[in-house]
């Protein structure tokens, strides 16, 4: 994830690591929010990368123990 016009953090390194992974056959996603900066600054986009952040913990980061408990 990152803003379009992110001068500290310039999207197409992130584009390069998208293309890398991809070609190794892995799930990989790259988000880019428009005419962002550093700091995501628009409030729907910040929601947005809240929310992927979330859902990417939930996949790869939480304990199976939690997620049985929370569908019981």
């Amino acid at each position: 994830m990152g803003g379009e016009v992110d001068w500290n953090v310039p999207i197409n390194n992130s584009e390069q690591m998208y293309i890398a992974i991809k070609r190794l056959g892995q799930k990989t996603q790259l988000v880019v929010y428009p005419d962002e900066h550093h700091g995501i600054r628009r409030p729907s986009f910040q929601k947005d990368r809240f929310e992927r952040w979330i859902r990417w913990y939930d996949q790869y980061l939480k304990p199976a123990a939690e997620i049985s408990e929370l569908n019981d």
